[in-house]
C-alpha cells in the first residue's frame, strides 16, 4: 500500500535513527508507565520528519509522508 520511493526514504531514516542521529529527537521516556504510546507516537513523527525531509520538504509537511499512516 506504501509506494517504493517512500517506504525507502522511511527505512533509511529508522536507520539513521538507529544508528544515533536524530537521539535529541526523543524527549520521552521509553519506560514511562502505561503502553508506551506516547514515545511511539514520538517515533513515528520523528520517522515521518527525517523521511519528509529527504524528499526536500519541510518538517511537519504530512502530505508528503503522514506521521499516522506511514
Amino acid at each position: 500500500m506504501l509506494d517504493e520511493i517512500k517506504g525507502d526514504a522511511i527505512i533509511q531514516a529508522a536507520d539513521e535513527i538507529i544508528g544515533g542521529k536524530y537521539s535529541d529527537q526523543f524527549i520521552l521516556d521509553v519506560f514511562q508507565a502505561g503502553a508506551g504510546t506516547p514515545f511511539n507516537m514520538n517515533m513515528n513523527e520523528v520517522i515521518a520528519n527525517v523521511a519528509i525531509l529527504k524528499f526536500g520538504g519541510k518538517a511537519g509537511d504530512y502530505s508528503i509522508i503522514h506521521q499516522i499512516t506511514m
